[in-house]
């Protein structure tokens, strides 16, 4: 019994030191975990503290560049008394100047009564001229006044929307882009004899390019209007598009020369060729039908075996009664003249 009270005992201590050891092993396993989170902590610690110290001096550092641009931008006490000095003559000019303005004004004032007073017979019209104001109409200059009871005088929307037809010119695009293209570079336009030279070779080209359209219809192709003929014209002389151009442009400035010229004094064929370029006043543009027509006569007449260059030089004339056969013949192919009213309208109209 005794011995077995003591194996008992045994037992009971050995469980007690095993019991012992498992704890202590627990325990040096969570020292390992503990001393490895340590070391971990330490080294974040130890980066966290690099970078810290790494954004303090770039602060430091642009602290210092910011310093030295303020001190590079503040200006000296010397330029500061250079720009007072400089306001205040600026001011003093600004002051002058209102000064002048005023004088001015009060000129501009004493200016308007004087003449309001030698055009007003009293104080109404006075006071009505003193509210005008200045319009233009029908290339007059014109003081219109502001009353109502003078309202029969007044400019109204209508007169400023009405177009003036009589003094409407027509400029194709094709002239504006020669002259905007080859005006103010030194070329020389024609002279009128030179252009109406060249006038009776574009209007034979013509007649015989309208001739061969309408002799060949199975080619399909209309006659061109003369202002691209005469690109076409020139561009098959000069093989370039830009020399073609300038010589339009030549043309266009010796037609816009002879133009300004009084009435008698200039070219009539240049004017009839400028009216079928459209290169005119709206009311004066001659339809591509007129243009076949003339073209036509022109032809009968040149063909005409009486037509005779006299051997003094003069122009070159035809009996009336051939003249007329002709030009019958040009408006009325089927007939001639006095056998179509018609054609005797379209003459006789041709003729006023």
């Amino acid at each position: 019994l005794e011995l077995q009270s003591k194996n008992d005992s045994l037992e009971q201590q050995l469980a007690a030191r095993e019991s012992q050891l498992a704890a202590q092993e627990k325990n040096e396993e969570d020292l390992l975990l503990l001393r490895g989170r340590y070391k971990a902590l330490a080294e974040e610690l130890a980066r966290k503290e690099e970078h810290f110290a790494k954004v303090d001096r770039e602060r430091s550092d642009r602290v210092k560049d910011l310093m030295a641009e303020i001190r590079s931008l503040t200006p000296h006490a010397d330029d500061l008394t250079g720009i007072t000095a400089t306001m205040d003559q600026l001011h003093n000019v600004m002051t002058e100047f209102e000064e002048e303005t005023g004088k001015s004004l009060k000129n501009l004032n004493e200016i308007q009564r004087s003449t309001l007073n030698l055009i007003a017979r009293n104080k109404e019209e006075f006071d009505s001229w003193g509210r005008a104001r200045v319009v233009e109409s029908d290339h007059e200059v014109l003081l219109r006044p502001y009353c109502v009871s003078d309202a029969e005088i007044q400019i109204t929307e209508q007169e400023h929307g009405t177009l003036q037809l009589s003094d409407a010119l027509l400029h194709p695009p094709r002239c504006r882009r020669a002259f905007a293209q080859f005006s103010g570079r030194g070329i020389d336009s024609m002279t009128v004899s030179q252009l109406e030279g060249e006038i009776d070779r574009i209007f034979d080209a013509k007649y015989k390019a309208d001739q061969h359209a309408q002799q060949n219809p199975e080619e399909d192709v209309a006659p061109a209007a003369l202002l691209d003929f005469v690109v076409d014209y020139y561009l098959d002389l000069v093989q370039y598009a830009s020399l073609a151009e300038a010589q339009l442009y030549k043309m266009l400035a010796c037609i816009n020369e002879d133009s300004l010229l009084p009435t008698y004094k200039q070219s009539p064929k240049v004017a009839l060729f400028a009216r079928f370029l459209g290169f005119c006043p709206l009311k004066q543009v001659l339809h591509h039908d007129v243009l076949g027509m003339v073209l036509h006569f022109r032809h009968s007449m040149s063909s005409n075996p009486n037509l005779q260059k006299p051997e003094d030089g003069s122009t070159t004339t035809l009996p009336l009664k051939d003249a007329l056969d002709v030009a019958g013949a040009a408006i009325n192919p089927s007939g001639p003249l006095r056998d179509g009213p018609a054609s005797s309208a379209i003459f006789a109209a041709l003729v006023s």
